[in-house]
């Protein structure tokens, strides 16, 4: 396989930009008579992917992440990247972003929950990925001890990921 085309490394974007690919994804990552979680949606842009988390907690779960008192529970959750060639970054940790190489990890957005008449709660977040990763394996790794998750995995090939993104333009640079 011919390596990454070195011109298309891309630089930050806090956000993800331009075109992407729809990467069919779902990938269970806890499920209990209360609770599921799982990743969803894999997007691949030609800077990065984001993935998303989607919560459900029926009735009187026991995960107390107070989305009724609008309290996002974000801080709660850890996640950590990992990249083949050593590199790998903890949720919001900024060292990738400062040597310019990556990687990061961030959020994109939140959907705060809702609820349902029954007491059922659902939320969604969205995780920013940068830049898209080396050849080889690729590791999210996803802790939630509050509410009992811990060792969530999502892998994923960075070959496949590189593959679908030489397919899209790069994101436009003009302002």
């Amino acid at each position: 396989m011919a390596s990454p085309d070195p011109s298309r490394e891309s630089k930050w974007t806090p956000v993800p930009t331009g075109p992407w690919v729809d990467s069919e994804l779902s990938v269970p990552l806890l499920e209990d008579s209360g609770f599921s979680l799982r990743a969803d949606d894999l997007l691949i842009y030609s800077t990065g992917f984001t993935l998303r988390l989607i919560g459900h907690g029926r009735g009187n779960w026991p995960g107390v992440i107070a989305i009724k008192d609008n309290q996002l529970p974000w801080e709660q959750i850890e996640v950590e990247i990992q990249f083949a060639n050593g590199r790998a970054a903890r949720l919001n940790d900024s060292a990738g972003l400062k040597s310019g190489a990556g990687p990061v990890v961030t959020w994109n957005s939140c959907k705060s929950g809702w609820t349902d008449d029954s007491g059922n709660e659902s939320f969604e977040f969205i995780l920013w990925i940068w830049p898209l990763p080396p050849l080889g394996p690729v590791t999210l790794l996803i802790d939630w001890p509050h509410i009992g998750l811990r060792g969530g995995q999502v892998l994923l090939e960075g070959s496949k990921l590189r593959r679908v993104a030489t397919q899209l333009p790069p994101p436009s640079t003009s302002t």
